[in-house]
């Protein structure tokens, strides 16, 4: 997930390049990321494609597992009478 740009609002997006820049601190080199390439999802020009959009990595998150679930932990949202609650 990732801020979309000029917006306040998280979007889930791919990462579609991960840039690391390295810095030379006394524990040795250390991995700084400081923007990402991503892809949002539902973001299509005109002519379908889906633009690479550059984001700081602050304004990008992993998506929480927590927000998917496998089919056997669907909630029924149907009553035994076949009715919708």
């Amino acid at each position: 997930m990732a801020i979309f740009p000029e917006t306040t609002t998280f979007y889930q997006a791919v990462v579609s390049k991960q840039p690391v820049l390295w810095k030379n601190s006394s524990s040795g080199y250390q991995p700084i990321v400081k923007e990402l390439i991503v892809k949002f999802e539902d973001d299509e020009d005109d002519q379908g494609c889906t633009p690479h959009r550059r984001i700081h990595g602050r304004y990008v998150i992993p998506l929480p597992s927590a927000y998917f679930f496998e089919d056997e932990e669907d909630i029924e949202l149907s009553t035994r009478s076949g009715g919708v609650i």
